[in-house]
């Protein structure tokens, strides 16, 4: 799965849901943690404990949610808010 497919991640547990934009799942047994490190695309941040998103697939955003491109709205985490704000404000995930 190409990195730009992924909308978000959602970890459950022991266990990360994956979610593409052709609104394929897929699960996997590991952690977010995991996910989030092994990574090599800088589009996709962490939002929330249980929650990375690929920024391309940002629609709107409040300081407490996400509005993402397949109609899912996560939440922010408050310990995630200053720096998912001010990438934002910034534009240096946009871009």
């Amino acid at each position: 799965m190409p990195y730009k497919n992924l909308v978000f991640a959602k970890s459950s547990g022991n266990y990360v849901e994956l979610m593409t934009s052709g609104q394929k799942r897929y699960i996997l047994k590991t952690s977010i943690q995991h996910i989030e490190n092994s990574l090599n695309y800088d589009r996709i941040i962490r939002i929330h404990r249980s929650y990375l998103i690929n920024i391309d697939h940002l629609i709107e955003f409040s300081t407490q949610e996400v509005t993402l491109s397949n109609g899912c709205i996560l939440p922010i985490g408050k310990h995630y808010q200053d720096n998912f704000i001010s990438l934002v404000l910034n534009c240096t995930v946009l871009m």
